[in-house]
């Protein structure tokens, strides 16, 4: 079983309301696809992070002479802690942007959390 957080962003009375649900847990998505799951999170500061230190990276390799094994550990370092943060990460762009913590489901997938949370719940979650 995975556990997921439950965020919603309450919109007008009347309205449906915006429910997202992160995965507790280390995000293999952002080890692997670093660059496109910032993109697809829409994550403008860590994507633009990421850029950053693969440019300096990429620079001292080329320019000073640091060795590619430690050019490519600090690449490494990044995704591994990317990979370890990710989910927080957006846990704190979703509390940014107005959205508040609902509460905690549990599920074999996402789909099943979803599920299980508008079961017990109903389609209006949003507590006051």
């Amino acid at each position: 079983m995975r556990i997921y957080t439950v965020h919603e962003r309450a919109g007008p009375a009347g309205a449906d309301t915006d429910v997202s649900l992160i995965k507790e847990g280390f995000c293999w998505p952002a080890l692997v696809f670093s660059f496109l799951w910032a993109l697809y999170h829409r994550l403008w500061l860590v994507l633009l992070g990421l850029l950053a230190l693969t440019a300096v990276l990429a620079a001292l390799h080329l320019r000073f002479g640091l060795s590619g094994d430690v050019a490519g550990a600090g690449v490494l370092a990044m995704k591994l802690l990317l990979g370890m943060f990710g989910n927080d990460i957006r846990r704190g762009l979703l509390k940014l942007r107005g959205a508040s913590f609902s509460g905690v489901v549990s599920g074999k997938d996402a789909g099943e959390a979803e599920r299980r949370l508008f079961t017990v719940l109903g389609p209006r979650i949003y507590l006051p």
